[in-house]
């Protein structure tokens, strides 16, 4: 199953946007924020006065949205994830057994049950906010910029969770953000807005042969991008286009033997 959208527009900020989102894939999206959040917003459900028509068996609490922390109401922690829960009429043993379960998922531990949401780090709260993004076990998750206050431990740590729930439990996730290589590292496919319309599209690794693209349209490359242009500018060596630092250092390795 997935969620297809058929010409979808909204006043000045979509046109004309036709795709499917497939279950068991990620798909990232590329665009400026007022362009995305509506987007995220229609397929959410959120926003229903679109132009269109949207195709999916998924509706109300099988869809999660999470943008940032903005979700976060200065509770405590167990509150703040235990509210998803209540309309479940859940025991509380089970209640708690969940909200330690989503707390663990993300690498928090019960230490932080008792904690003020608003005592927490920007990078906390990240974390916060997809645990409660993932308690109630939703089919859809939508992800504004997750990425954005994570260090690159819990970045790592995110990607390999949601790629994990994802192809384990066929979930369809779809991610905003502007950071190429967590796209690459993250995605099955991706979607590049500009002024509200489709401008390119593709799977992961036409994000690398398609970077120039996303240059044009304001996109910043990758660091790791710059280095191997650099290198094959000012070096001379050929190495292959990657967003893996893993890849890379290999290929230096073949290089330099």
């Amino acid at each position: 199953m997935a969620i297809k959208l058929e010409n979808i527009s909204y006043k000045d900020y979509l046109h004309d946007i036709t795709y499917s989102f497939i279950d068991g894939k990620v798909t990232t999206i590329f665009s400026s924020p007022n362009n995305k959040e509506i987007l995220l917003k229609i397929i959410k459900g959120e926003i229903n006065d679109y132009t269109g028509k949207i195709i999916s068996d998924y509706h109300g609490t099988n869809i999660s949205y999470c943008s940032l922390y903005n979700n976060l109401l200065g509770k405590s922690v167990f509150e703040e994830l235990s509210l998803s829960l209540g309309k479940y009429n859940y025991k509380d043993e089970t209640i708690l057994k969940r909200v330690e379960d989503a707390l663990k998922i993300v690498h928090l531990d019960n230490s932080f049950l008792n904690r003020n949401s608003n005592s927490l780090s920007s990078g906390e709260k990240v974390l916060l906010s997809l645990a409660i993004s993932l308690i109630t076990n939703p089919k859809v998750i939508i992800l504004d910029d997750p990425s954005i206050y994570l260090d690159r431990k819990n970045i790592n740590s995110v990607i390999k969770l949601l790629r994990k729930i994802t192809k384990k439990y066929n979930k369809i996730v779809i991610v905003s953000t502007d950071d190429i290589e967590f796209a690459y590292l993250l995605g099955d496919n991706y979607l590049l807005l500009k002024d509200g319309k489709i401008v390119s599209g593709g799977e992961k690794k036409d994000l690398i042969t398609n970077y120039q693209v996303f240059r044009k349209n304001g996109i910043r490359e990758a660091k790791i991008m710059e280095f191997i242009n650099y290198i094959e500018k000012n070096k001379n060596i050929t190495l292959d286009k990657t967003y893996d630092i893993k890849e890379l250092m290999k290929d230096i390795y073949r290089n330099v033997k």
